[in-house]
């Protein structure tokens, strides 16, 4: 047999081994993976890796739709054994404790103090609290301090429940509302107060969040504020939007702008240890009914289009002085350095500097 023939058939021989493995090991349960996968026990994995437990924003479960606290939400009611994506309600899910604004009894039981606050009837008929500017304006507004239940041996969340169009009636100057933890008579504060991965219970925005629906913002409190304890002094505090650039707008240069209307309202307060929160009993409106737009169409976007004829002049007039490798007279300059920004084949440039 000839040294090419014998290197084929090795070829060959090596190529079926590969895959007979393969098929082998398709077929075989790794009983490691399956019990990795089904959770410490066999049992379903927890709820808490259903959002990431170092970010604001758990998880939602609304009765089968899921999602972040910026998309929680969709329907007026559902079943309470079904959270996101199905998945069923376990009793740690569920909320340690609950506070309702704007009831009497639920803000007596958790001993509010809501200075420059007033309580309204808001969306879907349902009870809340927003801020008012303080007397004399300042960067702080109003701000609502609770006692509420936490866990003494494992993570605790805050939650809040917020409705998704209040930036209709304000946008950014809703401002913002960060959360502390009263110990010992001072405010800790809970998150960064710009940016971050650790950021504030809320900014509001020029934009409604989640038309027609309620959503939920949440936060991790500290371990070290919580191990050992039953309960907890939290509060939130209304804030004026910021000034990213630190100076010159904001008044006298603060950072902040002042809280000078009223703030977002706020519904009600949880305690969770889950990063999955049931909240499927609750009503949470409806998204609004949506359209396509006939015109413009996709046209606007290939060439001859308004969005791409102004990307490609905006860019065009950007660009130094170049020289084309590709022969052309002057009155294809224009459309050569078209061609070559928006990556046609056969144009490349280069600096003219270069003869």
């Amino acid at each position: 047999m000839s040294f090419r023939n014998r290197c084929s058939l090795g070829s060959f021989t090596l190529v079926g081994a590969v895959l007979l493995c393969w098929l082998g090991c398709s077929s075989t349960v790794n009983p490691r993976a399956a019990q990795t996968a089904a959770g410490a026990g066999g049992t379903p994995p927890s709820a808490g890796g259903a959002a990431s437990a170092g970010h604001a924003g758990a998880a939602v479960a609304d009765g089968g739709s899921s999602g972040s606290a910026g998309d929680a939400g969709g329907t007026d009611s559902s079943s309470s054994d079904a959270g996101a994506g199905g998945a069923p309600v376990t009793p740690a899910m569920r909320a340690l404790d609950t506070l309702i604004f704007g009831d009497a009894p639920s803000e007596s039981a958790h001993q509010l103090a809501a200075p420059d606050t007033e309580t309204f009837m808001g969306a879907l008929s349902q009870s809340a609290r927003r801020s008012l500017p303080s007397s004399p304006p300042s960067i702080y507004g109003g701000s609502l301090t609770f006692t509420m239940k936490v866990d003494p041996t494992r993570r605790t969340y805050v939650t809040v429940k917020l409705w998704g169009e209040d930036e209709a009636n304000g946008g950014a100057d809703l401002g913002r509302m960060y959360l502390y933890v009263v110990n010992d008579g001072k405010d800790y504060q809970v998150g960064y107060r710009h940016e971050g991965d650790y950021v504030g219970l809320n900014v509001a925005g020029s934009k409604a969040p989640l038309a027609g629906r309620f959503f939920y913002a949440s936060t991790l409190l500290p371990f070290a504020m919580t191990q050992g304890r039953s309960s907890l002094t939290l509060k939130v505090v209304s804030a004026g939007r910021i000034y990213p650039l630190g100076s010159g707008l904001a008044p006298a240069g603060n950072y902040q702008f002042l809280m000078s209307g009223k703030g977002r309202g706020v519904y009600r307060a949880y305690t969770h240890t889950q990063a999955l929160l049931d909240v499927s009993e609750e009503a949470q409106g409806r998204a609004p009914a949506s359209s396509v737009r006939s015109v413009p169409g996709v046209e606007v976007m290939q060439p001859g289009g308004a969005f791409y004829e102004g990307v490609a002049s905006r860019k065009i007039a950007s660009l130094p002085p170049q020289r084309w490798t590709h022969s052309a007279r002057p009155m294809w300059s224009t459309w050569l350095r078209r061609t070559a920004l928006l990556g046609y084949p056969g144009f490349r440039t280069r600096p003219s500097s270069t003869r």
